[in-house]
């Protein structure tokens, strides 16, 4: 089991097959990705960028946190900064979501992992 299986345990089911909805586009937008464990959560990993996937309790919904968000050009419309200043956040509202925003999502991941330290 890698630290992706062991994280999603902790959910009921539903909430499982969101996040391995997540997990699964995320380790699809590209070969060099990798996940690590960080704060004991898994945590995304490339060319030093990072990003996660948490719950929103509140809102019961995933997000994607990038790491420095705050240094994506098109982010600004795309990612809430409204409680971070570096992470910013893409909600995941239902599948249909991820279908509709998937190449503006991978865009993202994409412009993420080949940032300029």
């Amino acid at each position: 089991m890698d630290i992706a299986d062991i994280y999603i345990l902790k959910f009921e089911e539903e909430l499982r097959i969101r996040y391995l909805l997540l997990h699964t586009f995320i380790l699809n937008s590209s070969e060099l990705i990798s996940v690590s464990q960080k704060y004991n959560q898994p945590f995304y990993i490339c060319n030093g960028n990072q990003f996660y996937i948490n719950l929103d309790v509140k809102r019961n919904q995933f997000y994607i946190g990038f790491c420095r968000g705050y240094l994506l050009k098109e982010a600004k419309n795309q990612l809430d900064f409204s409680n971070s200043k570096q992470v910013g956040k893409w909600y995941l509202s239902n599948e249909k979501d991820l279908h509709l925003n998937a190449q503006k999502l991978r865009s993202l991941i994409l412009n993420s992992i080949n940032l300029k330290s």
